[in-house]
């Protein structure tokens, strides 16, 4: 399917559409260009996460782990940190390392 192009332009535009989901939940985290609101952060990092984007995922976790628009859920930044991890995430990779070695969330 790959090789004769049928489905990549649709897959294409998931993983665009993921990564502006977790870029409008950056907006309304920090308040750029619209008011400030972590709960709508929250949401579209969530959305984001739903497509596996692993900005959104480790974002997702950020937020269990500080408890920010949602309730502090160490198991729950675990498994958001290490699914991001899973797809390559940089940041994801250090903080479920970080989990591993100090036995947060485990």
């Amino acid at each position: 399917m790959y090789f004769y192009g049928v489905c990549l332009e649709k897959r294409q535009h998931s993983f665009i559409k993921a990564e502006s989901l977790c870029y409008k939940g950056w907006q309304y985290m920090y308040g750029n260009n619209v008011e400030k609101d972590e709960s709508k952060a929250f949401e579209y990092y969530q959305k984001g996460a739903c497509l596996w984007d692993g900005e959104s995922l480790f974002w997702t976790g950020f937020c269990y782990a500080n408890g920010i628009a949602i309730e502090k859920d160490e198991q729950k930044a675990f498994e958001y940190y290490k699914r991001s991890s899973e797809v390559g995430h940089e940041n994801g990779i250090f903080k479920t390392a970080f989990c591993y070695f100090y036995g947060i969330g485990l």
